[in-house]
């Protein structure tokens, strides 16, 4: 976001690519409570980085990462753990009726 948002301010052209044969890696936690810290971090991370870019929600000028992006992350993934703590509560409770 960082780097779309600077060559977009100093107007200079470009385009992003999609490129399928990239890969990442990331280390499975062993255990909960590492796993717990992960996911921790992890929206941490995304919490500062729609706060930092916050301007460029529905935000036009940055076209598919202003309209479609950033109002994905700050108004889907940023509750998606309150809707997965609400989930564990209830279904437990519907399997029971």
């Amino acid at each position: 976001m960082r780097i779309h948002r600077a060559l977009l301010e100093e107007r200079r052209g470009y385009k992003i690519l999609y490129v399928p044969t990239a890969r990442c890696l990331t280390e499975a936690p062993v255990d909960l409570k590492s796993l717990a810290r992960q996911r921790s971090r992890w929206h941490r991370g995304l919490l500062a980085t729609v706060r930092l870019h916050g301007g460029m929600l529905f935000n036009r000028r940055y076209g598919n990462l202003g309209m479609l992006a950033v109002p994905f992350y700050g108004l889907l993934e940023m509750p998606a753990p309150l809707l997965e703590f609400f989930g564990y509560v209830v279904m437990p409770l519907l399997a029971l009726f």
